[in-house]
C-alpha cells in the first residue's frame, strides 16, 4: 500500500511540475511582453515615457496575474504530494 501511495504522489508531483513550469514560463513571457510594450509605447511621439509605462502595465497586469495563478495551482499539488508522503512515512 505504501508503494502505491508513493507512486501516486510521484505522478501528482510530475503533473504539478508541468503545470508549475507552464505558469513560470507564462510569467517570464509576460514580463518580456510588458517590456516590449513599454518600449513601443514610450517610443511614440504622442505618448510620454511614464504614460507609456502606464499603458504597458495595463496590458501586462491581467496576463501576469493569470500566469501567477497557474504557477500557484502547480505549487499546491506538489506540496500536497509531499505532505501526503511525509505523513505516511
Amino acid at each position: 500500500m505504501h508503494e502505491l501511495l508513493i507512486r501516486d504522489a510521484k505522478r501528482v508531483a510530475t503533473i504539478a511540475t508541468l503545470i508549475l513550469s507552464v505558469g513560470w514560463a507564462g510569467v517570464i513571457l509576460t514580463v518580456f511582453y510588458g517590456a516590449i510594450a513599454w518600449i513601443d509605447f514610450a517610443g511614440r511621439e504622442s505618448v510620454g515615457f511614464i504614460e507609456g509605462m502606464v499603458y504597458a502595465v495595463d496590458l501586462f497586469a491581467a496576463p501576469f496575474f493569470l500566469a501567477m495563478v497557474v504557477a500557484g495551482i502547480g505549487h499546491a499539488p506538489r506540496l500536497f504530494a509531499l505532505y501526503t508522503v511525509k505523513d505516511q512515512g
